[in-house]
């Protein structure tokens, strides 16, 4: 049996050429796409040791292009969430509440943003970090920069910060899944 690897552990360049037809790979003969590329072509033509591969470019959407993915959860639902994990890390304190949807398409979140004109004390912020590490989440008590809780559980982030002494915000995202 001839040697299939050369010193270096790669596949000699026929080993590599035949691989590339098994798998399927379009390589550069007269017959590919490559061949009617201007810039292919020319590399092709200038380096034949070298086994070219065309792969088609996933489709991108188009700009203002319509997600027609059905959420796994609705809007609703999710902004309901967001509002009673509220009124959970800081009970009885009013939030006006902003939602909307964030993302590319294909990876939309839902955006939600409560926002409660009262600042909270230091330990109210430890209270909150207490119950999100009791419901599951991986918290961060960063010790400098603006008093906030900042945490992560099952794709979804949460932001919930003193923005000032009077301002109290509460950013969280949610994957649609």
């Amino acid at each position: 049996m001839g040697r299939h690897r050369e010193g270096n552990g790669e596949f000699a360049p026929c080993h590599r050429r035949l691989l590339a037809d098994r798998l399927g790979l379009v390589t550069g003969t007269s017959s590919t796409p490559i061949s009617g590329d201007p810039f292919w072509s020319v590399v092709r033509q200038r380096h034949r040791d070298v086994d070219l591969a065309i792969v088609d470019a996933p489709e991108l959407p188009r700009a203002g292009a319509v997600s027609t993915a059905v959420p796994a959860r609705s809007a609703e639902a999710i902004d309901r969430d967001v509002q009673a994990l509220w009124e959970a890390l800081l009970p009885g304190v009013p939030a006006q509440a902003q939602h909307r949807w964030v993302g590319d398409g294909r990876d939309e979140q839902r955006e939600s943003t409560l926002t409660a004109t009262t600042g909270v004390s230091a330990e109210a912020l430890a209270s909150a970090a207490a119950t999100l590490r009791t419901d599951g989440w991986q918290v961060l008590l960063p010790p400098a920069g603006l008093p906030r809780v900042l945490a992560d559980r099952e794709g979804a982030t949460l932001a919930l910060v003193q923005a000032s002494p009077g301002r109290t915000v509460l950013r969280m995202r949610t994957p649609i899944s």
